[in-house]
């Protein structure tokens, strides 16, 4: 996607290729450098970027933004460094990049837009190398580079560490990186989503809804089924002429068409069935027909769709007509009727724009003298995954599918500058070459330079500049991550887009052409080693499977079975592979048994294995990823662990109302649940604070707020809150708001220290804490301004961002008003939280706007936790305890033990003294304890005395 300065031939391929946009430079020596295209674009949307001043390249976790000068063809001028970024300090706007400590750039910048100049040749490409090596098994952690400072010349180091490591050959699939940046891609998504279940495009809504749904965690799912409900919310039936909503309306009606498809192939929810017969009735009649004449010079436009029905824009033309019937092909699986004539045009208004090479073109038609050129890949991307999911068997669909994925893989590096919208294009491109493991491989190797650069150091991915600059617009890194996610997801073959139930022997038999089919020809000879060679190489085939797929024994161990093949001959081999990192996690290298158990895994945590099996000297294909998540339980001695978190809104209204957007959120088994709301004052109307909130009827207590003229944050808790069943979680609130519940483990009851901060220019709140391991948890309300002071954008003031300190929490956003001609929030929320070691101040600090007209209010709170050697005493005899530490000093000291179980009465000695005495009441007790040095004591002042039931 990134790509920027041109020589003036690459302008000239720019004008041979192109019919709109612009090159990535504009080549105009009458304008200034710096005033060009794409550098003075910024990000109007979220704003991560907009303080870099442009839209620069970045050149990866280094954090430093750079540009593109024709004067200077080797080398990268530095224009911004994000103050908390790796090179912060060390490298300074204005710099110029001229190498690395592997000699200086070698080759001018010609990456850009058009054959000649696809791809990422010259210093951007050279970069990327060194940068990737550098965190590799061989590298430092450091990559130093060679800056041209004023009159020096300099070698700077930049420590980035080793943390992500490398990408290996085999990426994304098995490769650490690339796991760990799909994570963190999903978890920023879950914080970017919307109140409404949105990501703020259709673009956004497609990718990041398909890779939560691949991932299929209880909070991906969770979103997931938000963003169902926006879509279910927005369509219509036509003759209403706009499915999901103004504008634009074929593309929001794809969008909700491809996702609601998944979305009910994956959970069987049966209302979708509704909402997608809806879909589906707009895109047949979208769709342009012959029935209509169209405008004059736009004929041959049959089964074409465009941005909206009829010729309203362009008419139709390729990239929407590929997704119509990628569209119509997933509904007709889920199996809502679909005319095949309509299908069959779309196919065929494809097949008319297609040249001979593969390539897809505008519209239904091939420019003359063209057959062989191509330009970027979104459409024939968009081309081949609609034909590979085609529901007729027909060989036609599957040798035409085979032909576009070919020309992607042969031609891959126009991968990320597509015309329209980059993350668009590279998003279809990934799922039209997802069925072909070659197509995929070249792929991924030829752009392997633009993953490693658009990482930034904020665990999202940033969209670099490229041909078309109207993505800054729709924000430089939700479509981006979102695209990624999916792209890093699609060797899991969780979905039909990416390969899911697809029968790759009728695909190879069907049309009896297998050896006109084979990379080498004529399978005469040994059958069975071509035959496995030709179905592990072209179409996954022979892959390793699981006959027990991952299940979870108990909370803390989870066992799984190998299936075994017939293929082949020799020892059979099997190698289990855990790929989330998550605590116990745990690898086996080659093995004949075919079981596996995983032990010493922690509770309500989600797992990932895959399998691999060789025979002989034959190695399978690594199977497809299994999710597994533990049962839920007590955590890890000693540890607090966060479960479940979700974000919602607080409506507006009297007495306790439900809180909209996470359904009934059970808190079952955990020890804490704690929900943390900001609210407003309601236009002057209420006081904005929160009057209470309930959890199935029962009570939380307030823990802390803070506020202000116009709104509060407050944080509330629920010990033991037990299971929600046919109860809601509802606040009753004087105003509107948002907030976010967590559910926590390992937690002890009640609260250890609080801290506040209000203002109108704080955006950081220090608590001092007491205890080691204990949790602290904080929140920003951010409120009651509209400030259209940047050039009339949209401000998003209540949209704060916990800072890299923090662990993300939720954030929520509230009061759409219009005004001087744009909507603007009138606030937002968001929290995060730490853990502590129990002797300094902790800091949590939020990125906000801050200033006059402001209404910000922080609180901070600290969750003490149930320390590893009162977290469950040990019995010794009926009724008779002891602890696993002595005291070190005489005196007496109050402990707060909770009682549990109903025992009738029991009594805890320790030694040969009691100490305490328990009767039939369950709840928390203050108790005085009088210790001699050397006995045993708990080494907090909270914890937890449990028994079996008399």
């Amino acid at each position: 996607m990134g790509q920027g300065f041109k020589y003036l031939y690459v302008f000239l391929a720019w004008v041979v290729f192109s019919l709109s946009g612009y090159g990535q430079v504009v080549y105009d020596e009458n304008t200034p450098l710096e005033s060009r295209l794409p550098w003075v674009e910024t990000d109007q949307v979220n704003k991560d970027d907009a303080v870099s001043g442009g839209w620069f390249y970045n050149l990866g976790i280094t954090g430093i933004r750079v540009l593109f000068d024709e004067t200077e063809p080797k080398a990268l001028k530095v224009k911004y460094v994000f103050p908390n970024a790796p090179a912060a300090g060390r490298i300074f706007s204005g710099d110029v990049i001229i190498g690395t400590s592997e000699g200086l750039f070698q080759e001018s910048h010609q990456n850009g837009y058009g054959e000649e100049v696809f791809g990422a040749r010259g210093p951007i490409g050279e970069f990327a190398v060194e940068l990737e090596k550098a965190q590799g098994s061989g590298g430092s952690g450091t990559i130093t580079l060679r800056v041209r400072r004023g009159a020096q010349t300099l070698n700077v180091p930049v420590v980035i560490g080793k943390r992500y490591g490398s990408y290996r050959p085999t990426y994304p699939e098995d490769c650490p990186k690339s796991a760990l940046i799909l994570r963190e891609n999903l978890d920023f998504l879950l914080e970017r989503q919307y109140y409404n279940g949105s990501w703020g495009s259709p673009i956004s809504n497609c990718f990041a809804g398909l890779a939560l749904l691949s991932d299929g965690g209880v909070r991906e799912m969770a979103a997931a089924r938000r963003l169902a409900e926006f879509h279910a919310n927005l369509t219509a039936r036509p003759p209403g002429g706009r499915a999901d909503g103004g504008v634009l309306s074929n593309w929001n009606g794809m969008a909700a068409a491809i996702f609601l498809s998944e979305y009910y192939l994956a959970t069987g929810e049966s209302w979708v069935i509704g909402e997608l017969n809806e879909v589906r009735e707009f895109l047949l009649w979208s769709q342009y027909r012959n029935s209509t004449p169209p405008p004059s010079g736009q004929d041959n436009q049959d089964g074409g769709w465009g941005h909206n029905p009829g010729f309203d824009g362009y008419g139709p033309m390729a990239m929407t007509t590929g997704q119509g019937a990628l569209s119509l092909a997933l509904i007709q699986r889920c199996g809502l009727p679909v005319s095949r004539n309509q299908l069959d045009a779309a196919y065929d208004f494809l097949e008319r724009g297609t040249g001979g090479n593969g390539y897809v073109w505008y519209g239904a038609s091939v420019p003359p003298g063209r057959d062989n050129d191509y330009a970027d890949m979104g459409r024939t991307g968009a081309a081949a995954v609609s034909h590979y999911l085609s529901p007729y068997q027909d060989a036609t669909y599957r040798n035409r599918a085979r032909n576009y994925s070919k020309m992607i893989g042969d031609f891959p590096k126009s991968f990320v500058d597509t015309h329209g919208s980059h993350a668009m294009g590279m998003g279809f491109v990934g799922m039209g070459v997802s069925f072909d493991p070659v197509a995929l491989r070249k792929l991924l190797d030829a752009n392997k330079w633009w993953f490693a650069l658009a990482q930034t150091h904020e665990e999202a991915i940033y969209n670099q500049p490229a041909r078309d600059h109207s993505t800054p617009n729709g924000g430089m890194r939700i479509e981006v991550s979102a695209v990624t996610a999916f792209i890093f997801s699609i060797p899991d073959h969780n979905l039909h887009v990416t390969g899911k139930s697809v029968d790759y022997d009728e695909w190879a038999w069907g049309s009896g052409q297998l050896s006109a089919l084979h990379p080498w020809g004529d399978l005469d000879g040994d059958l069975l080693s071509n035959w496995q060679e030709f179905l592990r190489l072209e179409y996954g085939r022979d892959r390793a499977a699981f006959s027990t797929p991952p299940r979870a024994e108990s909370p803390y161990s989870v066992t799984m079975t190998a299936a075994t093949n017939s293929r082949g001959s020799g020892e059979v081999e099997y190698r289990f592979t855990e790929l989330s990192g998550g605590p116990g996690g745990k690898s086996t290298g080659w093995q004949s048994s075919r079981t596996f158990v995983n032990s010493g895994l922690w509770p309500n945590m989600t797992y990932r294995y895959r399998v691999e099996q060789r025979i002989g000297t034959v190695r399978l294909e690594a199977s497809s990823e299994v999710s597994v998540r533990t049962p839920v339980g007590r955590a890890p001695q000693g540890v607090i662990e966060v479960g479940d978190r979700a974000s919602f809104s607080v409506a507006d209204g009297s007495g306790y109302l439900d809180v909209e957007g996470i359904g009934a959120f059970d808190a079952n088994m955990a020890d804490k649940l704690v929900v943390a709301v900001s609210v407003e004052h309601g236009f002057q109307n209420g006081s904005g604070k929160v009057n209470g909130i309930t959890y199935a009827g029962k009570p939380l207590t307030l823990a802390s707020q803070s506020r202000g003229d116009r709104g509060a944050a407050e944080i509330w808790y629920l010990d033991h809150p037990g299971p929600i069943g046919s109860g809601k979680l509802k606040v009753s609130s004087d105003g509107f708001g948002a907030g976010t519940a967590y559910t926590l483990f390992g937690t002890s009851v009640g609260v250890s220290q609080v801290a506040t901060a209000s203002g109108s220019g704080v955006s950081s709140v220090g608590l001092q804490n007491t205890l080691p391991g204990s949790l602290v948890l904080s929140m920003i309300t951010n409120s009651g301004s509209l400030n259209a002071t940047l050039g009339g954008t949209a401000e998003i003031p209540g949209v704060p961002t916990p800072l890299q300190s923090l662990k993300h929490g939720g954030t929520g956003s509230w009061g759409f008003v219009a005004f001087d001609n744009f909507i603007h929030r009138q606030g937002g929320h968001a929290t995060g939280y730490q853990f502590s070691d129990g002797s300094s101040v902790m800091n949590s600090p939020y990125r906000t706007r801050t200033g006059d007209g402001y209404s910000i209010n922080l609180v901070s709170v600290e969750f003490p936790s149930l320390h590893s050697d009162v977290l469950e005493a040990h019995r010794i005899s009926d009724q008779v305890f002891q602890y696993a530490r002595r005291s070190e000093k005489a005196g007496t000291h109050n402990f707060l033990f909770e009682f549990s179980n109903d025992l009738e009465a029991w009594t805890i000695y320790q030694g040969a003294t009691q100490i305490v005495v328990g009767n039939s009441d369950n709840g928390v007790q203050t108790v005085q304890v009088t210790l001699a040095p050397g006995d045993f004591v708990p080494p907090a002042k909270f914890f937890r005395i449990r028994m079996s039931p008399k």
